[in-house]
């Protein structure tokens, strides 16, 4: 480890950490948060009435996607460093996803965006996420999800995505997709846990938690297109409560 290295730290210390950082990192992705938010934009029904952003960063982005499409807008955002960049006034829930109580609240649209999913650590945790999810939405409501695709052979190349393959079909097990995270800064490497997802993977994680997969599309993490092959692209996923 380098002398600048650091530690490899909970999530939410390395979202405090990255927070002065966090609108410069995002711009070095803008073209494909625009592609994913365009998807969302265009699925938002005009009887929305209500928004939870899960992971919220700063809030900007959640605000753009709600602004003229939903009248109330909920930030959910654990990281204290990162809650003192979201504008006074706008109410944010502090809790992480997987450990929070019921609200006796519900949400048209539940957005859950850039992997945030892959930063809560092991598949239970991934599961109470989502399960908390779908106990927020209202009864016709959907949840938009973008999760880091492990078969992303145009991010990962093909040698190693088929090594990823091969390995997942005849080694499988639920922690093979950890890696770690690293933000470079002055100050020296952040980093932080992180899981990336295979097609079917997140499929059976959003089945076993009552949810139903409406949509999937496959999105370049470098331009923000759609790509027609799950070898092209981060997995952005529109779901529904099971039996709606």
């Amino acid at each position: 480890m380098s002398a600048k290295s650091s530690a490899l730290l909970p999530p939410i210390e390395a979202y405090d950490r990255l927070a002065s950082r966090y609108a410069e990192i995002r711009s070095e992705r803008q073209r494909y948060c625009d592609g994913i938010d365009r998807l969302i934009s265009e699925s938002i029904p005009p009887s929305t009435k209500s928004m939870l952003d899960v992971g919220s960063g700063d809030g900007a982005r959640a605000a753009s996607i709600a602004q003229g499409r939903v009248e109330q807008l909920v930030l959910l955002e654990p990281s204290p460093g990162m809650r003192k960049l979201i504008r006074s006034g706008q109410e944010t829930w502090t809790a992480p996803i997987e450990m929070l109580e019921d609200r006796h609240r519900e949400f048209d649209i539940i957005t859950c965006l850039w992997n945030v999913l892959g930063h809560v650590q092991g598949r239970a945790r991934q599961l109470r996420a989502l399960r908390n999810m779908r106990s927020l939405l209202t009864p016709h409501g959907s949840i938009f999800l973008d999760v880091q695709n492990r078969y992303n052979a145009h991010r990962y190349g093909w040698t190693k995505t088929l090594a990823r393959y091969v390995r997942d079909r005849f080694l499988p097990s639920a922690e093979v997709g950890d890696v770690v995270v690293r933000w470079p800064t002055s100050a020296g490497d952040i980093r932080t846990y992180g899981h990336v997802f295979t097609p079917r993977e997140i499929r059976s994680l959003v089945q076993e938690a009552g949810l139903q997969q409406k949509q999937i599309r496959f999105i370049d993490y470098e331009t923000g297109e759609e790509r027609n092959s799950q070898f092209a692209g981060s997995i952005f996923l529109k779901l529904a409560a099971q039996g709606q």
